[in-house]
């Protein structure tokens, strides 16, 4: 039997977790890789 999917019964993630999913993928190290070649020194 399948139930509906929502906050209640899915796994959070807490913020060590979400930072090394976002730091992760691929758009976002792209966008890391562009900001930190336009930092100023």
């Amino acid at each position: 039997e399948s139930s509906d999917y929502h906050s209640h019964n899915t796994h959070r993630l807490n913020k060590e977790e979400l930072e090394e999913l976002l730091l992760n993928l691929i758009d976002i190290k792209d966008d890391l890789k562009e900001f930190r070649g336009n930092e100023k020194t």
